[in-house]
């Protein structure tokens, strides 16, 4: 027996797919904050007003890393501290290409993330459901 799937099914599936997605980049970056390697970073470049930014300027501080330069979204979060020439300590993954503050709050994102995925789940049952129906 074949199944045929509708239109939005597909559609609700994608975006299911996309949740999971999202919600494995945001778990690696929770599971940073405990178990990442501790390393300091030297800040390279702030934008004008903490943590505030545009389409086109986003709130992102520069920073150098054993002679690379890496950039880091920061939204207000530890405006006191970011300023250049100054010395951080963020955590790094093995590869050092995702970095996280200490105390950053990562784990609501995670949830959010899931929590979408199974609202794109129900919306694909609900979906299909009504087009076997009729």
């Amino acid at each position: 027996m074949k199944i045929r799937l509708k239109g939005s099914t597909k559609l609700c599936i994608g975006f299911v797919i996309l949740m999971l997605w999202i919600a494995s980049l945001k778990y690696e970056q929770y599971k940073l904050v405990d178990e990442g390697y501790r390393v300091q970073v030297q800040v390279i470049d702030v934008p004008r007003r903490c943590g505030t930014g545009t389409r086109r300027s986003k709130p992102y501080f520069r920073f150098h890393y054993r002679g690379i330069e890496y950039r880091k979204d920061f939204n207000g979060q530890h405006c006191n501290e970011i300023r250049p020439g100054k010395t951080l300590i963020l955590r790094t993954n093995k590869e050092h290409s995702v970095f996280v503050f200490e105390d950053e709050e990562v784990g609501y994102d995670v949830a959010a993330m899931l929590g979408l995925a199974l609202l794109f789940t129900v919306c694909a049952i609900v979906s299909q459901h009504r087009k076997n129906k009729y």
